[in-house]
């Protein structure tokens, strides 16, 4: 059940974020790629803290982060550089810091994905990385690539030759 597969996702994040990645590995690998569990919120009852700290508040600011040094900007983490226009404001709350406000969640009921088949590959990646199974650690990332339409990279020949100019280019 959906339920099951959610446990899985949950209990592979839990095993990484102890170090445990041989049993992190063992339950991702138990989610399908296409696997989301998001979390839903009713506009009613509860309030989307990431939409109401980006676009209502100006809270929270993809300025300064990995995501927004990447360029062009990664698919999975879309914003806009309010000082291009497109924003109620230029900067945030405080009025100093640059705004970019993320793209993700776009309106107040918006769902927040919480579990994913694309983090379950991830988890396998590092996993595989950390036992320096390199080709496990490619294909598992060349999944995720393929499932946000990006072209795979080659198996590294080593962990230390990670750094790929074709990643940054994507």
């Amino acid at each position: 059940s959906e339920y099951q597969i959610a446990a899985h996702a949950g209990l592979a994040s839990a095993h990484a974020a102890l170090g445990n990645w041989s049993q992190a590995a063992s339950e991702a690998a138990q989610v399908p790629d296409d696997f989301v569990f998001n979390i839903f919120y009713d506009i009613n009852d509860n309030a989307n803290i990431v939409y109401d700290e980006t676009h209502d508040r100006h809270e929270m600011s993809a300025f300064g982060t990995w995501a927004g040094a990447q360029d062009p900007q990664d698919p999975r983490a879309l914003f806009t550089k309010c000082e291009e226009g497109g924003c109620p404001n230029a900067k945030g709350a405080d009025g100093v810091t640059t705004m970019w406000r993320q793209e993700m969640v776009l309106d107040e009921g918006d769902e927040i994905r919480a579990l994913s088949g694309e983090e379950a590959r991830l988890i396998q990646a590092e996993a595989a990385l950390r036992a320096g199974d390199l080709a496990t650690f490619t294909t598992q990332i060349n999944r995720v690539r393929a499932m946000n339409g990006l072209d795979p990279i080659a198996e590294p020949a080593a962990a230390g030759a990670l750094e790929y100019p074709n990643a940054y280019d994507d």
